[in-house]
């Protein structure tokens, strides 16, 4: 696919290795921020409080009717080591050994398709470019808080490169345990993996007979096969469309189609000019993308059974989104090996529009790096510098365009990064972020000396050293809940308000409430995000189909 590498880069020694690994690091560090227990990590918080106390939380409304807490086995694992340490500090442990365990395994996927050139530039642009997809406001693959889902994409990416070693037994067993922390997003890797298995084999076909016991199951009262058939009432469709739109792919805005056209568009790009391993993977995601976003069309969309909504077959865009991203790191690479720099920043251009929020406008310079080959003999010197030239200054207008919006914040911050991390925002524009990854990784290759390679080494730890100190970006208001001790009986402690507490309530008082009701005050409360007063059952039965 690509010439021969530099010859320092044939192979790859325990100094590039290291150097890498730093750069990678501290980027996801510097980009990945832990914004404390929000976002879809309230809703693992209440869970993990209903298992330490469902006579308290059994009321409340989220819970009262079932919730996703029934097909994770996290939250039950978070109680269990709550004895040894405070709530606050598991959740952060936990959102931290979930980024480094979700970069590890890509990087341990990757290296099974790639050799270390490639390998290194694929991995970055999966940490620095977004990891958005499916509704772009609420999901992204790597998250930097604790939920099921950075788990469970971490042994997904393990259980796909115990595949391609052909170690059925130990892949099978790391998928499963991707499903028992979150079934959504090992459904989706095992989508792309049951494809690329066809791909190498058709025999793999007769897997999907394993589908029929289940389609029989739909005729039984077992939960939640019993749902197979059944379809949504009017009512309870619109509850649904309501308060989770992503459930229904023709819900979804168009900012989220542009993502899926262009992870679609990118896939088969790269499954057309990499003729190797990882093109093969890219067609087999291009392939598993499709059959998903299908599924989700037919099932969920027009013929509205409950199950297949709840099962979300639109999620194997988690993985599809990351390999696409992979392949702009080499395809990138392959450019600049070549020495055609400016095709690269043809595919540069495509990519920040795209990562930007384009629309539309990204296709056409995407076909133009698809078709450059043909295009450059025909263009005069000047032509084709004038064309690099305007794309780079678009590139810095949207980079200038975009600190401008964030300046304002800031300033309104009284410039504090702890109060709005700017470093961090700037960081994640593709143009800066994977602009300076790839840098190093291209500084390091042309690094002649050992005392250089040794020198940009220790730079770039320092900068890891950095980024893992600016990694807390929690906002200081809470400081008493962050410095909350561990969960411990407390049986002969009192309240504010003079009741006796309970087990927990070192837990819950951070909140402002006592430990013998729920809490229904809380930042991020899930109450806020699902509860539906006039109609508390549907309104239950509209947070479990759910099942972010």
């Amino acid at each position: 696919m690509t010439p021969q590498a530099p010859r320092q880069w044939a192979s790859s020694g325990p100094l590039q290795t290291a150097a890498a690994a730093a750069i990678g690091i501290g980027m996801l560090l510097l980009i990945h921020r832990y914004p404390g227990v929000n976002h879809d990590g309230s809703i693992y918080f209440g869970l993990t409080l209903f298992r330490l106390r469902p006579d308290i939380f059994g009321q409340d409304l989220f819970f009262a009717f079932g919730s996703q807490g029934s097909y994770t086995l996290l939250p039950w694992l978070l109680a269990q080591l709550t004895p040894h340490a405070g709530l606050p500090a598991l959740f952060m442990l936990g959102a931290l050994l979930g980024l480094l365990a979700f970069a590890a395994a890509a990087w341990l996927f990757l290296r099974r398709l790639l050799p270390f050139p490639q390998r290194a530039w694929a991995w970055l642009a999966v940490i620095t470019l977004h990891g958005m997809y499916g509704v772009i406001v609420v999901f992204t693959y790597g998250e930097p808080f604790l939920t099921g889902r950075p788990l469970a994409e971490a042994l997904s990416l393990l259980a796909l490169a115990l595949l391609v070693d052909r170690r059925w037994g130990w892949a099978g067993l790391a998928l499963g345990l991707a499903g028992a922390l979150h079934p959504l997003q090992a459904l989706g890797a095992g989508l792309i993996a049951w494809s690329w298995l066809v791909l190498q084999d058709r025999r793999w076909l007769h897997l999907a007979w394993l589908g029929l016991p289940v389609l029989l199951l739909g005729f039984t009262p077992i939960k939640p096969f019993a749902d197979l058939y059944r379809v949504l009432d009017p009512g309870w469709y619109r509850d649904l469309a309501d308060f989770t739109r992503q459930l229904f792919i023709t819900h979804w805005y168009p900012t989220d189609w542009a993502t899926l056209a262009f992870d679609v568009l990118l896939l088969g790009y790269a499954a057309w000019q990499c003729r190797d391993a990882f093109g093969r993977w890219c067609l087999a995601a291009l392939i598993g993308l499709l059959l998903g976003c299908a599924a989700s069309l037919v099932l969920a969309d027009l013929l509205h059974l409950a199950l297949p909504t709840a099962l979300q077959f639109w999620r194997v865009q988690w993985l599809a989104h990351l390999l696409a991203n992979a392949a702009v790191g080499v395809l990138l690479y392959r450019d600049l090996t070549q020495r055609a720099g400016s095709r690269a920043s043809v595919l540069a251009l495509a990519v920040l529009m795209a990562n930007s929020g384009f629309l539309w406008t990204w296709i056409p310079i995407l076909a133009m790096h698809a078709a450059w080959p043909s295009l450059a003999p025909r263009m005069t010197p000047g032509f084709r510098r004038m064309l690099v030239a305007l794309a780079w200054l678009t590139m810095l207008g949207l980079l200038t365009y975009y600190v401008a919006e964030e300046w304002l914040p800031f300033r309104l911050a009284h410039y504090r990064f702890d109060l709005y991390a700017i470093d961090r925002r700037i960081l994640a524009f593709p143009l800066v972020g994977m602009g300076l990854g790839l840098s190093g990784l291209w500084l390091w290759q042309h690094a002649r000396r050992r005392w250089q390679q040794i020198g940009m080494l220790l730079l770039a730890v320092t900068a890891l050293l950095v980024a893992a100190l600016r990694w807390d970006a929690r906002s200081p208001s809470p400081a008493r809940w962050r410095r909350s001790p561990s969960i411990r009986p407390c049986s002969a402690r009192r309240c504010r308000n003079g009741r006796r507490c309970s087990g927990i309530c070192r837990c819950i008082r951070p909140y402002g409430s006592c430990c013998s009701a729920p809490i229904t005050s809380a930042p991020g409360s899930w109450q806020a995000r699902y509860s539906t007063a006039a109609r508390p059952r549907r309104a239950a039965a509209a947070s479990n189909a759910c099942a972010r």
